[in-house]
């Protein structure tokens, strides 16, 4: 055994990294709502900047495609974003 098997510091460095490693595939995909409605705003203006958001959600477009209940949550939240 090492010495960082119990050391508190390289737990909580472990823990942490974990927790981010969980949180970041949940923005990823909740961040498509506020993506959306700047795609909308700058799709005409910079169309390179909105050629690489549609790339960067291919993921997220194929799944959609793939599921009703995908499609219907990703409908609702982008329409959702819209609003504000």
């Amino acid at each position: 055994m090492s010495d960082d098997d119990h050391d508190p510091t390289a737990e909580r460095n472990r823990i942490s990294r974990a927790t981010l490693f969980l949180w970041i595939p949940v923005i990823y995909v909740l961040s498509v709502g506020p993506a959306g409605r700047l795609y909308l705003q700058i799709q005409t203006d910079f169309p390179r900047a909105a050629h690489a958001m549609q790339v960067f959600y291919i993921p997220l477009s194929w799944i959609s495609k793939q599921s009703p209940r995908f499609e219907g949550f990703f409908d609702w939240y982008f329409d959702l974003w819209l609003r504000f």
